[in-house]
């Protein structure tokens, strides 16, 4: 499948060994979960589209958050804002 720039294979070797292995969801619709969670789309919008049911998404919006506070905790941003501006987080 073709979507603008990327080629999505349906490969299960491609997830073997990665953050897409554990799943029973397709590589091709993890793509479009991953895509749409990026672009702050509710879960509900996602179950609607058919990508997979409430509590698979719940679960795998949850690996995913796991896995971006896991990468901060490894890789802290070293400074947020300029010197002089407070910034809320």
């Amino acid at each position: 499948m073709v979507s603008g720039n990327v080629t999505v294979v349906n490969s299960k070797s491609q997830s073997d060994g990665s953050f897409f292995a554990r799943s029973k969801m397709s590589l091709q619709r993890q793509t479009h979960f991953l895509w749409k969670w990026c672009q702050k789309d509710s879960l509900l919008v996602m179950e609607r589209e058919g990508i997979a049911r409430r509590k698979a998404l719940i679960k795998f919006a949850r690996r995913c958050r796991e896995i971006v506070w896991q990468t901060l905790l490894l890789h802290p941003i070293p400074r947020l804002g300029v010197p002089g501006v407070v910034v809320h987080i």
